[in-house]
């Protein structure tokens, strides 16, 4: 289990720029999601997705710690922070308890002004699937096949990326798909081991109702 959740985590923080940009600490309690029971929702993202009992979505402590960020306390200043000093925030990580060890999370980086007026989500892609090929090999990873595709994801069409290869004998499958919200990137992942369960990626996630909301 933690050595499947070790690989899926580093896959999930390699694909970023990771370049600090500076913002204001009320941002973010803007662009976060709101997790509740199975639920995750981001008005922020546009998106909503509905976990069965099969799944765990962690605290934003368990999230931060898992993808390596440490804080006395979560609050919304030291969540700030960490988006300050590393340009990345985990928004969500739901980990699966049926066995699978399948994992979905949300990374958002903060691309900074610059990047986040002119980098797109295929420009976005371009520039982390140059590299990417030979930083995964250089974590252990071996037979590492990268390929895109044009996903249908909430309602509209992203760009995706599908990462396979090996480590120590497991097989890892994972599917991603970016979605860029102002001047961030948020890469959505559904990681598996052993399976293509990352497949069911597109299913798991629906554009959020804003006006069937408001009427609720």
């Amino acid at each position: 289990m933690k050595r499947a959740l070790s690989l899926v985590l580093c896959l999930c923080l390699v694909f970023t720029l990771a370049s600090p940009a500076a913002f204001a600490e009320e941002e973010a309690e803007t662009i976060l999601g709101l997790k509740e029971s199975n639920v995750y929702l981001s008005e922020f993202l546009g998106i909503t997705a509905v976990f069965d009992e099969d799944w765990v979505i962690l605290s934003d402590e368990e999230a931060q710690e898992a993808a390596g960020h440490v804080a006395d306390s979560f609050a919304d200043e030291d969540l700030a922070k960490i988006l300050r000093e590393s340009g990345t925030i985990c928004d969500l990580f739901a980990v699966a308890q049926d066995g699978s060890n399948d994992t979905v999370s949300i990374q958002l980086e903060d691309l900074g002004l610059l990047y986040g007026m002119v980098l797109s989500e295929a420009a976005y892609a371009k520039r982390m699937l140059e590299p990417l090929k030979n930083s995964l090999e250089q974590m252990g990873l071996e037979k590492v096949e990268i390929g895109q595709e044009s996903i249908d994801f909430a309602g509209e069409e992203h760009l995706g990326v599908i990462i396979s290869g090996e480590m120590n004998g497991a097989e890892l499958y994972e599917r991603l798909v970016l979605l860029k919200a102002g001047s961030y990137m948020a890469t959505v992942t559904y990681a598996s081991v052993g399976s293509h369960n990352a497949d069911r990626l597109p299913e798991l996630f629906f554009a959020l109702d804003t006006e069937a909301d408001e009427a609720a």
